[in-house]
């Protein structure tokens, strides 16, 4: 179960600046296209926060008509697997930025790949095959119109590998890598991402109902508060102090910690001989 916390220690997102951030993501975004010489940036619009900021403020950097955002979804003559909500959230930011949004229906493609193997794939492992599809077409895409290929996941996820390797964690760049989800909320409401958006509930949109603090067992803000702590230096009083005051028990403790290292290995380029 997801454990509640009524009061964190705020001293770590007090200090977080949106306007300034704001400044140095739309210098990154315009860098990013310059040095790379494209016309200006695709990426997948979930319907959630994350995607939300990352278009806004490309949008921003590099003016609507060079963003492409795309929708996907998956939909057969007879049912629809997808949240309907998701779609309407990515709407609204579209209409907000004056962004054209794209919809690809992902159901036939994910069906024909899907079906070449066993159908004894999990949950997981579909979503991770979805992810891979999606960024597949998203660089298809890319290749085509001279653009890059922009990713969405911010400093939470990356930490604990909470995305898929050559899903979306294969792109060309990174703007929001560097935040953690609490400052992407922060950020988000700074530059008026809808409400519909900000209120939403994490997902990763791997099946109906999915929510990424149920599956981390805690609060996005606990997290956070968590993975700010252990990138300090600290000892095994400080530890006990901070887990009693954000209402953490040892074991959330070393489940992240043993995310952080399991995730290694999407951190880093394929090995190689030298």
């Amino acid at each position: 179960m997801t454990s509640s916390c009524s009061c964190l220690n705020s001293s770590f997102f007090s200090k977080f600046d949106p306007a300034a951030a704001e400044k140095k993501i739309i210098r990154f975004i315009r860098k990013s296209v310059r040095d790379a010489g494209v016309s200006g940036i695709v990426l997948g619009l979930s319907g959630g926060i994350d995607s939300a900021l990352a278009a806004a403020l490309s949008a921003k950097a590099l003016g609507a008509e060079n963003v492409h955002p795309v929708f996907f979804y998956e939909a057969s003559e007879t049912s629809a697997s997808f949240d309907s909500d998701d779609l309407r959230d990515a709407a609204a930011l579209c209409n907000r930025f004056s962004l054209t949004l794209q919809k690809i229906n992902l159901q036939s493609a994910f069906v024909s790949a899907s079906s070449s193997f066993d159908d004894s794939a999990t949950a997981t492992t579909a979503g991770n095959l979805k992810s891979r599809l999606r960024m597949s077409l998203l660089y298809y895409y890319a290749n085509q119109n001279n653009l890059l290929v922009l990713g969405t996941k911010n400093k939470t996820e990356r930490l604990i590998g909470y995305f898929t390797k050559y899903g979306d964690g294969g792109v060309d760049v990174d703007p929001i890598s560097h935040l953690y989800k609490t400052e992407v909320r922060l950020l988000s409401k700074y530059i008026t991402i809808p409400d519909s958006i900000l209120t939403k509930t994490p997902s990763a949109g791997f099946w109906k109902g999915q929510s990424d603090e149920d599956d981390l067992g805690m609060k996005y803000e606990q997290l956070d508060a968590l993975l700010s702590f252990i990138e300090s230096d600290f000892n095994q009083k400080q530890l006990s102090g901070f887990l009693n005051e954000n209402k953490l028990t040892l074991e959330q403790y070393e489940f992240i910690r043993s995310k952080m290292n399991a995730a290694k290995h999407k951190q880093k380029m394929p090995k190689c001989l030298k």
